[in-house]
């Protein structure tokens, strides 16, 4: 295993840079590229068998996501206050950003709604 993480350079890919005045922590501490050398592509079909996979090697996920994250829960359901359902994929906790991540797997484009959100950020 140890072996594995050096050809994946995952501690050069882990390093954080020191905070600087144009980036918030919350940039700072996420990483740019992942490795998920646990999944295959004859593997994943569609977005459950891929949400499979990922809840199949947590470990593997949360160690290459980097340090901090911690699993809350899968198809973890939020009520609003008009009583609608409303299911994350995957919600993660960050013990050194003090907030909770939210990852929605998703094999096809980014719906519009939410890349436009993105691009007006």
């Amino acid at each position: 295993m140890l072996l594995r993480q050096f050809e994946l350079q995952a501690y050069q890919r882990g390093l954080i840079e020191p905070l600087s005045n144009d980036k918030t922590y919350v940039e700072e501490i996420m990483k740019d590229t992942l490795c998920f050398d646990f999944l295959t592509k004859e593997d994943i079909s569609d977005e459950a068998s891929l949400k499979s996979k990922l809840l199949d090697n947590i470990i593997s996920f949360l160690q290459e996501l980097g340090p901090g994250f911690a699993l809350v829960g899968k198809e973890y359901c939020l009520v609003t206050p008009t009583n609608k359902n409303f299911y994350i994929d995957l919600l993660m906790y960050h013990t050194k950003i003090h907030a909770y991540v939210v990852f929605e797997v998703k094999m096809d484009e980014i719906p519009a709604y939410l890349a436009k959100r993105l691009n007006d950020e």
